[in-house]
């Protein structure tokens, strides 16, 4: 009876890691209007992301409450999901659905909230993210023959500012990642700015290439005060827009220049379309997903109506050490003269 016992036990244990391995490598998705806008559009978009069991339904327990992440390169969509390492490919279609195939044999879940995920050279990225009670500014990439996330070591660790607005953003074009702003939490140590965030107010620039970080400035106060204050932040091929009471203002980190979208018509359209909206932008206008049609809404990013702002992102520090010094050694060379 024991042999029977625990025969019936192993065939349970098989049964249910057969059903939680089927939930785990396929994810069907409803073959929408929208989706298929997202998959067919030539070249790159850039990561975004949406409301949990929208475009795919999750059974497994740790991914059903997880926003889902979608990064196109110029010829595959990736799926992922936000805190989680797994990664699902697009690989086939019907008439009706598609179907994500998963690419990675990871177990990790729950250290990289809110990362920052990019394609750089046809390798898929993973920077940042919070997890186990603090932030971290570790880049990972996607090795495709193992499976797996590798870490990519940095000259240093700089730490991205994600909550409550994203504050990066990576020039595929230049494989260049700007980070204008720190926010350093460490739950671990005593303080109440550790738990809320640390800012730290100067502008990096990570080198792809190169694996260096190189530090560019201070950041400009009123910039500091946008991205710690903004109702939300939203990526463009120019960078980064925030909108900031009624106004929307766009960070422009390869000219190092603000611009100020005065139009509240247009920043009020936009602050309707928030995060779980799939909100990608695409040749100059936001996309998002309808879901009462399963189409695309779009919204025109109004260019044409900005105007510098009159500061920079970032601005050269002053070393204080070297002007007092300085001034010290011409008061002395002054008073020894007299």
């Amino acid at each position: 009876m024991k042999i029977l016992g625990y025969v019936a036990i192993f065939v349970i244990q098989l049964l249910f890691f057969c059903d939680a391995q089927d939930r785990d490598t396929i994810l069907v998705a409803r073959k929408t209007k929208y989706l298929t806008d997202v998959f067919n559009r030539p070249g790159y978009i850039q990561s975004f992301l949406g409301e949990a069991n929208r475009i795919v339904e999750v059974k497994d327990k740790f991914h059903i409450g997880k926003p889902q992440n979608i990064i196109k390169s110029d010829s595959v969509l990736f799926l992922t999901f936000s805190g989680s390492g797994r990664i699902y490919s697009l690989k086939s279609e019907t008439d009706t659905s598609y179907t994500f195939i998963r690419l990675d044999s990871t177990e990790n879940i729950n250290y990289n909230l809110s990362a920052y995920y990019f394609i750089y050279k046809g390798i898929l990225h993973s920077f940042g993210g919070y997890g186990f009670w603090r932030t971290t500014g570790s880049l990972r990439y996607f090795n495709n023959g193992d499976h797996q996330w590798d870490i990519v070591p940095l000259s240093e660790e700089i730490i991205p500012q994600f909550h409550p607005t994203e504050a990066s953003w990576f020039d595929h074009n230049t494989g260049k990642f700007y980070v204008p702003v720190q926010s350093i939490v460490n739950a671990g140590i005593k303080g109440k700015e550790n738990l809320q965030g640390k800012v730290v107010p100067t502008a990096h620039v990570l080198n792809l290439i190169t694996k260096d970080w190189t530090k560019l400035g201070k950041t400009n106060k009123q910039v500091t005060d946008i991205i710690k204050n903004a109702q939300i932040s939203f990526k463009c091929d120019r960078g980064l827009i925030f909108l900031y009471f009624d106004k929307a203002y766009l960070l422009d980190f390869a000219k190092n220049k603000v611009y100020i979208i005065d139009n509240p018509d247009f920043a009020q359209r936009l602050g309707r379309k928030g995060f779980d909206k799939f909100l990608y932008e695409y040749q100059g206008y936001f996309y998002t997903l309808n879901s009462m049609s399963n189409t695309s809404d779009s919204l025109k990013i109004d260019y044409e109506g900005m105007k510098e702002a009159g500061f920079p992102i970032w601005g050269k520090e002053v070393n204080y050490v070297f002007v007092f010094g300085a001034v010290f050694l011409v008061i002395t060379v002054v008073s020894l003269y007299f």
